[in-house]
């Protein structure tokens, strides 16, 4: 039988992505969006899901498998507005730039984080089918008369 206490050795690793220190960044290929609302101190955020991932946090390079989601949330709106058009498949990323004081005492520093966006996930697979590039032409679907 396996063992099932209650220590820190059981305990799986968060999915979310946490900017600790400056030029921490997480890059990956977007899947989805989501709104989570505010809750007491913290404001409302949009949830970005990502997989394909590759991520510093704390200094840290994240282990992590290739069809592990990774979430991570923002609550600026000038971020959001610049990743609201990202598709599913596309590469999307986000920097910690720098750490803003914060004006209200007692609550941790404002973080500024910089947003990219790159090209499709070749890799990626939307419902059943793997992406291909635009570009490519595929001889068998060139309707003939």
């Amino acid at each position: 039988m396996n063992k099932e206490e209650f220590k820190d050795d059981f305990i799986p690793a968060s999915n979310w992505m946490k900017f600790e220190k400056v030029g921490d960044y997480v890059k990956g290929t977007f899947v989805s969006r989501d709104q989570k609302p505010a809750q007491g101190k913290f404001p409302e955020q949009t949830v970005y899901e990502l997989v394909n991932v590759e991520a510093i946090t704390n200094g840290e390079k994240l282990e992590l498998e290739k069809d592990d989601s990774v979430y991570v949330g923002v609550s600026k709106d000038f971020v959001n507005s610049k990743l609201k058009k990202v598709e599913p498949g596309r590469r999307m990323g986000l920097v910690f730039k720098e750490g803003i004081p914060s004006k209200t005492k007692g609550y941790a520093d404002a973080k500024s984080y910089l947003p990219y966006v790159w090209e499709m996930d070749q890799s990626y697979v939307i419902g059943g089918e793997e992406m291909v590039d635009d570009n490519e032409i595929k001889v068998d679907e060139i309707p003939f008369k």
